[in-house]
């Protein structure tokens, strides 16, 4: 048995050798073609690196905002009780190199530089491809690695990759950018709702007539005042009067003085209300201009006609004719001629103020010294005066004071209107003043936390790029000679299987073994 042994081990031996050329041919033949594959299907690759630091702090920053926030680390300590946190450090950097081929960071380096690529790598898969993403050992740095077959578009994905991951990162686990978007959403409302209330309240300062109002019920008050001492001594007056011939006249005097008074106070507020509508109506033309004025044409006319049947027959008081721009058509009335007679109204009727103030204070001073006023020395004049008043005494002294009371109630009803607008306007500028206040806090307090939040954004980072991508001057290498080694040892075994094949062929038909291939001849 060991000798039929020998005897094959010695035919398979000479086999190899007699066809040792065709051997080696297939094998230099298959080294060969999968070199050229490789070289033709692998073309050179350039690699480069980003270096990505994990740098995860907790910062608290505090501008003394009302508005308090928390990170989830602190949360978690609170809410536990705790002041450590154990932090699982290593299960969230695995995570972080999970996330390095994420599409939609592909997609954000491809919409950056996809102009730059070939036609056939501009799709988020074949961007992917390229990309590598590596927990650097012994550290807690990531490596991103991008391979391709130009070196500076190399460098320029591996950058950028790396800025839109670690913007993608920060946003996922740093709790303040969401905070912050909020928190910016709000201070501009706030801001809004400030200007508002500013507005409002400037507007409301500008428009009213409160401190007018006070000092108006200030003179009430003191006018007031006065007629209720003058009502008083008529009512003294009125008991004398059966006694005292001289106080009968001066009753009568009075009388007149104060039915005097009534009337002038009485035109006095009517012009002050003339005096209101005409300074509306020229404000109103002024801002509105030619429209406006048309549409106040008829309005002016009215005001005068109002003007006058209150003031028929009065010497002091003008009413000017209708302007000639009026004419028939409101339509063709110009704000400039409107304008200038406005002014003129309003020259008037100021002008018919202050006489009738003249009228009110001289009208008010003779009352208050009518017991000092001279009498007539004719006697007999005096006493027919006396006589007359005499027969009508028991009604003549109670219509005396109804002129005086129709002022004094006039003037308590002025001041109560002017009371109670007063209350109004103060209640409505404490409302004013309390939202616009408020509305300040706000706004405050949200600016303050904006700027407190932009801080903890910037110190609380979860991981920031440590070192940039260089461009890279050396390809890398495409694992040739793995590969010819494989290929050898892969055309061996295809070779000696061809020998052993063409030998059992030659004896099946017959022949003598011989060499299939002869490269080198034989001497």
């Amino acid at each position: 048995m060991d000798d039929e042994t020998t005897i094959d081990l010695k035919k398979y031996i000479a086999t190899l050798f007699r066809q040792w050329q065709l051997i080696i041919g297939i094998t230099i033949l298959i080294i060969a073609g999968v070199g050229l594959y490789t070289i033709v299907t692998n073309p050179s690759e350039y690699e480069s690196s980003v270096i990505i630091a994990t740098t995860k702090t907790l910062a608290s920053v505090d501008f003394g905002s009302a508005i308090k926030s928390f990170t989830p680390e602190q949360a978690a300590l609170t809410n536990a009780g705790l002041t450590t946190l154990v932090y699982d450090r290593k299960a969230r950097q695995q995570s972080y190199v999970e996330m390095v081929k994420d599409p939609a960071i592909a997609q954000i380096v491809l919409d950056g530089i996809g102009n730059k690529l070939p036609q056939q790598d501009r799709n988020v898969a074949s961007l992917l491809d390229t990309v590598t993403g590596n927990l650097i050992q012994n550290s807690d740095s990531i490596s991103i690695t991008v391979k391709y077959k130009n070196p500076e578009l190399a460098a320029e994905i591996a950058n950028r990759w790396g800025t839109a991951y670690t913007n993608k990162i920060n946003t996922i686990y740093n709790s303040s950018s969401n905070a912050t978007d909020a928190i910016i959403k709000e201070t501009s409302t706030a801001q809004e709702d400030y200007h508002k209330a500013q507005d409002d309240f400037v507007n409301f300062t500008q428009n009213s007539k409160l401190d007018e109002m006070k000092r108006r019920i200030e003179e009430l008050q003191t006018v007031l005042k006065e007629y209720y001492g003058i009502r008083a001594n008529m009512q003294v007056a009125a008991a004398k009067q059966d006694q005292d011939p001289r106080q009968a006249i001066l009753t009568e005097q009075t009388k007149n003085y104060t039915e005097q008074l009534g009337q002038a106070y009485t035109d006095f507020r009517q012009t002050q209300l003339f005096i209101n509508s005409t300074n509306d109506l020229m404000n109103q033309v002024k801002q509105g201009g030619p429209s406006a004025a048309a549409s106040n044409a008829l309005a002016l006319t009215l005001l005068k006609t109002q003007i006058y049947a209150a003031f028929k027959g009065s010497a002091t008081l003008q009413i000017q004719n209708l302007p000639e721009s009026m004419g028939t058509v409101l339509s063709s009335v110009k704000s400039e001629n409107m304008l200038t007679d406005l002014e003129s109204l309003l020259t008037v009727l100021t002008n018919r103020e202050s006489e009738l103030q003249k009228t009110i204070d001289t009208l008010t001073q003779n009352i208050q010294t009518s017991d000092k006023l001279p009498f007539s020395s004719d006697q007999a004049s005096l006493d027919n005066r006396y006589h007359n008043l005499a027969s009508n005494s028991s009604t003549t002294m109670p219509n005396e004071l109804s002129p005086l009371n129709r002022v004094i109630a006039d003037l308590e009803l002025e001041q109560r209107d002017l009371q109670s607008q007063v209350a109004s306007d103060t209640g409505k500028l404490q409302e004013l003043t309390r939202t616009r206040d408020l509305a300040w806090d706000s706004y405050s307090n949200l600016v303050s936390k904006q700027a407190e939040l932009a801080l903890q954004k910037t110190s609380g980072l979860e991981v920031t790029v440590g070192s940039t991508a260089g461009v890279p001057d050396q390809p890398v290498s495409r694992n040739l000679s793995s590969k010819l080694e494989i290929a050898l040892l892969v055309g061996l075994i295809v070779g000696i299987l061809c020998a052993f094949g063409v030998e059992i062929w030659q004896d099946y038909k017959g022949n003598k073994p011989v060499p299939v291939l002869r490269v080198f001849p034989k001497n």
